[in-house]
């Protein structure tokens, strides 16, 4: 559950007012607001103690928040809840703002959303409880009309690598990848896209990253690879040093090792979590493993002395 800073809860108490103010109008299917990442659903088919709702995105991550209609016991600051599209069930946790229920969904919740006809929420137990139906008419639409305006995710401290198919770099990477491109012409009939960009880290040292898009059905959600190869020295060959999915890549230069700085990656789509990667001498590794290596070392070491 993300935590609320001043400006998303500025944000959500905005959007609680705004659904409320859009509510009698409402007609029987979605709608966006009149700004921003933001749709107003129709009033619910059925309900208890939810007098209305807005799907919302801020920075890549989805909410709704669902307006309370004071007629039911006061809602627990936290509770577990289930949102039920099409029969799927989603396991949600909401938290209370403001009169209302704000509810963080995984990004994976936004296809079926667009697909069902209708959306069941239940919130809480016993006297707590809340729950309503909604119906999804529109929701495609809308989904597809607001996703373009949500805002990224803040990576202002990290130095932002922006791959092109016109970098300086992309012969190179052309040959490290033409085995991979050559797979997937084979597979596809097609040659990928390639974009690429290196950057320079003195005395001979260097990293390249590569971007072959072509499929979703090859490459998943976002349709890309992207590989990663690094230079120790002058005169040194490229060595494969990372490959992930489809993610925008930064460098943290204020973490280094051996001249090589950390690498955050930042799925193109269906997440919102960075990743950190250090750099090992060999390759890069995600930061969580490296640490955890690091924490078993000395009991091993212990382990074998006995």
């Amino acid at each position: 559950m993300k935590p609320f800073g001043p400006i998303v809860a500025a944000c959500l108490a905005g959007l609680s007012s705004a659904g409320a103010a859009a509510a009698a109008p409402a007609a029987d299917r979605w709608q966006e607001a009149g700004s921003g990442a933001v749709a107003l659903l129709p009033q619910p088919q059925s309900s208890r103690g939810i007098a209305g709702a807005t799907l919302y995105c801020i920075e890549q991550r989805w909410s709704f928040l669902f307006r309370l209609d004071g007629t039911s016991a006061e809602a627990p600051e936290r509770a577990a809840g289930v949102l039920t599209v099409g029969g799927e069930p989603f396991a949600v946790e909401a938290v209370r703002l403001d009169g209302a229920l704000d509810v963080e969904v995984p990004f994976g919740i936004l296809q079926p959303l667009r697909e069902a006809a209708r959306m069941g929420v239940v919130v809480g137990e016993g006297g707590n409880r809340h729950e309503a139906t909604f119906s999804l008419r529109g929701s495609r639409d809308t989904i597809d009309a607001i996703a373009p305006r949500c805002s990224q995710v803040d990576m202002s401290a990290f130095e932002r690598l922006t791959l092109s198919p016109a970098d300086p770099s992309v012969p190179v990477a052309s040959a490290l990848l033409a085995e991979e491109a050559d797979l997937f012409r084979a597979w596809s009939g097609t040659s990928p896209e390639l974009a690429a960009a290196s950057v320079d880290l003195g005395e001979g040292k260097a990293l390249l990253f590569a971007s072959l898009c072509g499929s979703t059905s090859y490459y998943g959600l976002s349709g890309c690879t992207v590989a990663g190869f690094a230079r120790t020295g002058a005169g040194t060959e490229w060595k494969l040093v990372y490959n992930t999915e489809g993610s925008l890549i930064h460098l943290d230069r204020g973490v280094t090792n051996g001249g090589f700085p950390n690498v955050v990656s930042l799925p193109m789509v269906g997440s919102t979590t960075p990743s950190h990667w250090v750099w090992t001498g060999e390759a890069y590794e995600l930061r969580e493993e490296v640490m955890a290596e690091q924490d078993m070392a000395p009991e091993e070491e212990g382990d074998t002395s006995q």
